[in-house]
């Protein structure tokens, strides 16, 4: 198991659960709704003094989000299940999780559901301990059902699940289903009418997975449409554009509701193997219940919720390359250091003005091949980089031509080169081509105190793969 595995298994035992296995027993000093800050549902019925009291010592983190608030139908949810305030420490008291499906045959489009959920029953051990006993429980669809009309899936163990529909103008359906913890508080010999929240009234690690029916497509949330007018620089609808240009290739096929939602291209459990530990743990329930055939079905779900989502992000190539530049920049900061003859400096800076040139004519030459909607997003983008190449070239213009400015730049390349061999003596430090284009970028504003650049403050956020971006300010 690798160490990243490791540490995300570590992590989703210690908010979510369960720690052990699905069977676990926690001793009495490690109550599950202070232990699991994550995958909680309280009852629907509790109010939010009860929330803040089943709080406990726990630091809840929850949601303010309404969770029937993305869908735009006018249609009645058939559940109501309270969303939590805007209240750090309220939590929730249902998920859910919506998608989109199409039939590729004439027949209604077929989904299969399963559900799983747990409760923790304060109960005695054989030497009269107090424990707390992991109680799983499930439902399944025992054939795929017929997604044309909402409707109540089943209601069971204090838990009910629905499913709403609806239908679209091109023969595709918006399926929400619903997970909500319907756990009865009523006491008449309380004075308030309710009892107090107990753990076993709060359902943890819930999740549902949903596995399409064989004439059943799933379809991306792909519904991103350009606005006809003008856009404001700056606006949320600028950068709306511009996420649906970037993010193009990389479609959502589902959405969570107080909970984040992955599907098979994307889920950490579709490989799995015999020694991947973050398979299914529910898996066992769900044989025992609907037997092996179930449980193999949906282990690898077309879509499914999560509380604990992790997404791999490749490490970006960061090493100089271009195929249309024979030429190298220099990057070694002990040989920037040195170059103090204005045409040996051009030279040594002005491939990467040119290779940053080249790639942007190439990018130029594919935006006649971006759907339509793209297209001013693209062209929006490239002006950007054509600015930020003439900025580049500018910067390199003027360490050639101004002796104090190549002054300066020679004793910040030989600083930083200094403080690096402090560290390793023997290596000789070398920028990243994207650390010293974004330096180049800066540097007028940096000389010149009444350039306009003054009045833009530069960001670049560079995601290193190793788990944290690194911000550099300029």
């Amino acid at each position: 198991m690798s160490v990243r595995t490791e540490l995300l298994l570590s992590l989703r035992q210690e908010v979510l659960g369960p720690r052990e296995s699905y069977h676990e027993v926690l001793p009495s000093t490690q109550d599950p709704r202070n232990e699991f800050i994550t995958g909680v549902l309280i009852p629907r019925d509790a109010t939010e003094e009860d929330a803040k009291e089943i709080e406990g010592e726990a630091e809840i983190l929850g949601t303010g989000l309404d969770e029937y608030g993305d869908d735009d139908s006018e249609e009645d949810a058939p559940v109501a299940a309270a969303a939590p305030v805007l209240d750090p420490k309220s939590q929730p008291r249902s998920l859910g999780i919506s998608f989109f499906v199409r039939a590729r045959d004439k027949r209604k489009p077929h989904i299969a559901i399963c559900a799983t959920w747990a409760r923790y029953k304060e109960l005695r051990d054989p030497r009269g301990k107090q424990v707390f006993q992991r109680v799983p429980n499930c439902y399944i669809t025992p054939e795929p059902i017929s997604v044309t009309a909402s409707q109540l899936l089943d209601e069971t163990d204090g838990v009910k699940i629905s499913l709403r529909t609806v239908s679209r103008a091109d023969d595709t359906y918006k399926l929400s289903l619903y997970l909500v913890n319907e756990t009865s508080l009523r006491d008449p010999l309380e004075e308030s009418g309710k009892r107090r929240v107990q753990t076993s009234d709060l359902i943890f690690q819930p999740q549902i997975r949903v596995v399409m029916g064989e004439n059943t497509e799933h379809l991306p949330f792909d519904s991103f449409q350009p606005a006809d007018e003008k856009l404001a620089p700056g606006s949320l609808e600028e950068e709306d554009e511009s996420l649906a240009l970037i993010y193009r290739d990389y479609q959502a096929y589902a959405r969570g509701h107080l909970c984040a939602a992955v599907w098979k291209e994307i889920d950490p459990e579709a490989k799995v193997r015999e020694e991947n530990k973050l398979k299914w743990i529910d898996a066992e329930v769900v044989e025992s219940t609907g037997g092996k055939q179930q449980s193999q079905k949906f282990i690898v779900p077309d879509c499914r919720t999560e509380y604990v989502p992790c997404y791999p992000v490749q490490s970006p190539e960061i090493d100089w390359k271009s195929d249309s530049i024979e030429r190298t920049p220099e990057l070694a900061t002990a040989r920037l250091a040195e170059i103090w003859d204005p045409r040996a400096m051009g030279e040594a800076l002005q491939p990467l003005a040119d290779g940053y040139a080249a790639w942007i004519d190439r990018q130029k030459a594919e935006v006649d091949g971006l759907e339509c909607r793209y297209q001013r997003a693209a062209n929006r983008h490239l002006a950007n980089c054509d600015r930020a190449r003439q900025r580049i070239q500018e910067a390199i213009d003027l360490i050639a031509e101004n002796e104090e400015v190549r002054l300066a730049f020679g004793f910040a390349n030989k600083a930083i080169g200094l403080q690096a061999s402090w560290r390793k003596r023997e290596e000789v430090l070398r920028w990243r081509p994207f650390q010293l284009a974004f330096i180049l970028m800066n540097l007028l504003a940096i000389a010149d105190p009444l350039h306009a650049d003054r009045a833009t403050c530069d960001l670049l956020a560079f995601a290193t793969g190793g788990g944290r971006p690194r911000p550099i300010w300029v």
